[in-house]
C-alpha cells in the first residue's frame, strides 16, 4: 500500500475512533466495579459534622495562598463515584508544575492505562488506554470530554483551582465553617480540619466536605454531595517541590 494513503487512512480510521469516544467521563465505556462499594459511614450531607464549627472563609484564603506557594508537587489521587446500584473507581499519579502544567496518569480502574498532559502552551496530549493505547491525540484544555469519572473538569483538578473554586463560592453567597483545631474522624489515617461548604438558608445540608491537613492545609479527602451522583476524593503521597522534569509535561 502506498506510505501516504496508508498515513490517510489511519487518521481517518482515528478520527472515526475518537467521535465515538464523548468523554474521558463517559461511564457508557467504562465497567463499573461489579461489587458495589458501600460510602464510608461519615460520607453523609448532614451537618455540621462537629459543634462549634466557625466561619471558615480565612481558612479558604489561607488554603489558597498555601496551594500558590506550590510551584510543583505530584501526589497519588482517588475518586469514587456512588452510583444506583453501580461503583466507578477512578485513581492514578498526579503532577503539576507552574505554570499550569499539569499530567495525569492512570492507574485504577476507569481509563487504566490513559495519560492527560496538560501543556505550556495550552493544549493537552491525550494517551488513551485499551484498545486506544497507541494513540495520542491533542485537545484543547476546555474540551468537554476532559472530565473526571464524578465530571469535573480536569483542568480545574490542581490544588489551586480547586481552592478557587470554594473561594468563588464564598462570593456568591455560600457559607463555610470550619472545626477550630483538628479532630480525629474515622478512616482518615490523621487528625484533621474539617471544611464544609453549604446554602445559607439550608445549614444541615452539607454541599461539599473538605478534610484539611492541619499544617499544609491541603485537602486529603474532599466530600462533593452537589453532584448528581456523589463522589468521594482522596489525596495521598503529597511531594511538594520535588524537581519535576519539563519533559514530563509533553506526550
Amino acid at each position: 500500500m502506498n506510505k501516504n494513503l496508508y498515513i490517510i487512512l489511519l487518521s481517518v480510521l482515528l478520527l472515526v475512533v475518537l467521535a465515538g469516544v464523548p468523554s474521558l467521563a463517559d461511564n457508557s465505556i467504562v465497567m463499573a466495579t461489579p461489587a458495589v462499594t458501600r460510602p464510608p459511614a461519615n460520607f453523609s450531607a448532614a451537618g455540621p459534622m462537629f459543634a462549634g464549627m466557625t466561619d471558615g472563609s480565612s481558612w479558604i484564603e489561607s488554603m489558597y495562598q498555601k496551594a500558590v506557594d506550590l510551584k510543583e508537587y505530584s501526589c497519588q489521587f482517588s475518586i469514587t463515584v456512588f452510583k444506583k446500584g453501580s461503583t466507578v473507581k477512578e485513581a492514578g499519579a498526579f503532577y503539576f508544575k507552574q505554570p499550569r502544567q499539569m499530567r495525569s496518569e492512570e492507574n485504577g480502574e476507569y481509563h487504566r492505562g490513559a495519560v492527560v498532559v496538560f501543556r505550556k502552551d495550552g493544549t493537552v496530549r491525550v494517551h488513551l488506554g485499551g484498545a486506544l493505547k497507541f494513540f495520542t491525540v491533542t485537545l484543547q484544555a476546555d474540551d468537554s470530554r476532559l472530565l473526571a469519572s464524578n465530571g469535573y473538569p480536569m483542568r480545574e483538578s490542581d490544588f489551586v483551582s480547586l481552592v478557587d473554586f470554594l473561594k468563588n463560592w464564598l462570593v456568591i453567597g455560600i457559607k463555610s465553617r470550619v472545626t477550630e483545631s483538628p479532630v480525629t474522624v474515622e478512616g482518615v489515617a490523621k487528625p484533621v480540619c474539617v471544611l464544609e461548604m453549604y446554602k445559607p438558608g439550608d445549614p444541615h445540608f452539607v454541599l461539599k466536605r473538605v478534610y484539611l491537613d492541619p499544617v499544609s492545609r491541603l485537602p486529603v479527602r474532599w466530600d462533593d454531595h452537589d453532584y448528581a451522583y456523589p463522589s468521594l476524593s482522596r489525596w495521598k503521597d503529597v511531594k511538594a517541590n520535588p524537581g519535576l522534569p519539563d519533559s514530563l509535561f509533553d506526550l
